[in-house]
This record gives C-alpha cells, sequence and structure tokens, in this order.
C-alpha cells in the first residue's frame, strides 16, 4: 500500500465518527422531547456534549503517542458507543446530559487522535495542507451524510 493509501483508513474513520455524531445530534433533541423533557434540560445536555468535548480534546492530545493511536481511536468510538446505547435506555433527565455528555468525551478522545495520527503518518514531502483538506472533506462528508442517514433512521 503506497504511502498515501495508508492515510485512507483514517479518513474513513474520520467521516464514519462524523456521521455517527452528526445523527446523534440530530436526533437526540427529539427523541429526548417525546420523553416530555424540558427544552431547558435539551439545551443544557447539547451544550454539556460540546463543552465536554472541548475538554478533553486538551488531555487527549497530552496522552497521544504513536503507538496509542489506535488504542485511543477505539476507546474514544467504544465510549461513544456506549453513551449512544445508555441513551435509549433512560429517561431521566440528569442520566441523558451525563450520557451525551459521554459521548462528546468519546468523540473528542477517538478526533483528536485520529487527526494527530494523520499528521504523523503523512507521507515524507507531503504537504500537510493536502492532508488537513482530505481530513476536513472527510468530516463534511460524514456530516452531510448525517442528515439524510439520521433522518431516514428517525422516520
Amino acid at each position: 500500500m503506497s504511502a498515501s493509501r495508508a492515510l485512507v483508513p483514517l479518513y474513513a474513520a474520520s467521516a464514519i465518527l462524523t456521521l455517527g455524531e452528526g445523527s446523534f445530534q440530530l436526533l437526540t433533541p427529539p427523541y429526548m422531547h417525546e420523553r416530555h423533557i424540558s427544552a431547558v434540560v435539551i439545551g443544557s445536555a447539547v451544550s454539556a456534549y460540546g463543552l465536554v468535548s472541548l475538554f478533553v480534546r486538551l488531555p487527549a492530545g497530552a496522552v497521544y503517542r504513536s503507538h496509542r493511536a489506535w488504542l485511543l481511536i477505539a476507546g474514544g468510538t467504544a465510549l461513544s458507543s456506549l453513551a449512544f446505547a445508555g441513551v435509549t435506555l433512560t429517561s431521566d433527565p440528569l442520566l441523558l446530559t451525563v450520557l451525551i455528555a459521554l459521548d462528546g468525551a468519546g468523540f473528542a478522545v477517538a478526533t483528536t487522535a485520529n487527526m494527530a495520527a494523520l499528521i504523523e503518518r503523512r507521507p515524507a514531502g507531503a504537504n500537510a495542507g493536502s492532508i488537513m483538506g482530505w481530513y476536513t472533506g472527510s468530516l463534511g462528508a460524514g456530516y452531510a451524510l448525517a442528515g439524510f442517514v439520521g433522518g431516514w433512521l428517525g422516520d
């Protein structure tokens, strides 16, 4: 496999992660609303996701090492998956907020490690701007598909 093609699994992981997260964020507020949770709590839960995601990125980047890349990506994805599953098992507003925040933490760990791995594994002489362009394109593709996939799943 050429050095550039070795990055394809990381780009695919980025697209899949954002597809899942975009769908989750599309479906979670109506799910909470159907369980008669107030708009204030729904907004707080969405904010908790963003805040936890932001704050977890710094330690995730600090513990990143090349040999930990796949462990961090898989671990973050597993944490998000557990949070996804947990959300469907409760209608308690506080527990839902905690689970949504944990999803944000998992997403932050996985995507921080994924981006670091992309930059670290870029082929010798490769333009970092091109690598980041493909990375942000894969994020955009995942989020773009999330509206369709999440909407279809919600129906």
